[in-house]
């Protein structure tokens, strides 16, 4: 849904993703530049084994963590998240940005700005709200066109 919206996303939370958001933005220019050395095959005459190697293992990291996030050079106005805990609700409230969520009883929702009653733990239901979601981003896009 992400790719097709143009929107970025992450599986794992990164701590300090937004708060140090200009180390981050150099980890990603460098995942970006290690991208296109791999795509492009002429490093294998120039490197030694040994440095590819290196490069790899670097990349590797890099690709997991930062793979969903390439392409996002500012910090979003808008973030949606569906698994949080507290250390994450205070790094976005510090920020002040916006932030939609599932609701969970069990934490603290203050910091949640638009909130969605729904059970985030069943695969349907949040399978169900992406798709509304899906289709309201497309059908403002298809408007602004």
């Amino acid at each position: 849904m992400c790719n097709l919206t143009d929107n970025f996303y992450i599986i794992k939370w990164i701590p300090g993703l937004l708060t140090n958001w200009s180390s981050f933005k150099k980890r990603i220019i460098i995942y970006i530049w290690l991208d296109k050395l791999f795509k492009n095959k002429y490093y294998i005459n120039i490197l030694s084994k040994k440095c590819i190697y290196k490069l790899k293992y670097i990349y590797n990291k890099l690709y997991l963590n930062l793979y969903g996030i390439k392409n996002m050079l500012i910090l979003p106005k808008y973030i949606f998240l569906v698994k949080y805990n507290n250390l994450i609700l205070k790094e976005i409230s510090k920020l002040k940005l916006i932030l939609i969520s599932f609701i969970n009883l069990s934490l603290d929702s203050s910091y949640i700005n638009i909130k969605i009653l729904g059970n985030y733990n069943n695969y349907k239901s949040i399978k169900l709200i992406y798709k509304i979601i899906y289709t309201s981003i497309i059908h403002s896009k298809i408007k602004n066109m």
